[in-house]
């Protein structure tokens, strides 16, 4: 009985090895048209002096990193969108204007129309749907407002309204759900 059991354990992990050996390992963490961002990795050359230069590379890794996932998957995230534009705003004044792509990207996201969310539950927990995508998206139409409309937006307006209306009685937003994130989907 053991026998039998092993050899289909044994057998079955074989299997797994086998198919995630079939998926070849993508060459880049963010790639579209010709963006190119390599994949980050505990052995790459560490930058000796921080100045002018890794600054300037600093912003370009975010500002291709945010256009790239825009233009493959749309959609705004913890790790690369939501950062961009709550972060690479307020940076306006050394490095430019930032990515109007992304920017209406996250406003082509706010409903027209703000409606009553109701609470749901997913294994045992409850939460509002998509809270985790309107608070990303609320903050950084909010920085956006701030560093580069200097005043409150209708599509920033509307989505803090979107906002609100996922926040928990204890005044908690809870989100729940699963997250793309690039060290998971480019290894």
């Amino acid at each position: 009985m053991h026998y039998r059991l092993f050899t289909v354990l044994a057998l079955s992990a074989l299997s797994a090895v086998s198919h995630a050996a079939d998926k070849p390992k993508p060459a880049f963490q963010y790639q579209s048209g010709d963006i190119r961002v390599s994949i980050p990795t505990a052995d790459e050359p560490r930058v000796k002096v921080f100045g002018p230069e890794s600054l300037n590379a600093a912003a370009k890794y975010l500002e291709n990193g945010a256009v790239s996932w825009v233009r493959e998957k749309s959609c705004v995230n913890c790790h690369t969108t939501g950062p961009y534009m709550t972060e690479r705003t307020a940076w306006t004044k050394q490095f430019g204007p930032p990515s109007a792509e992304v920017h209406e990207d996250f406003v082509k996201t706010v409903p027209k129309e703000i409606k009553a969310v109701k609470e749901t539950e997913t294994r045992g927990h409850k939460h509002y749907p998509s809270t985790f995508y309107s608070v990303w998206r609320s903050l950084g139409l909010a920085e956006w407002d701030r560093h580069i409309n200097g005043k409150l937006t209708e599509p920033t307006e509307r989505a803090l309204r979107d906002l609100f209306e996922r926040q928990s009685e204890s005044g908690a937003f809870v989100s729940h759900g699963e997250v793309e994130i690039p060290h998971i989907t480019t290894d």
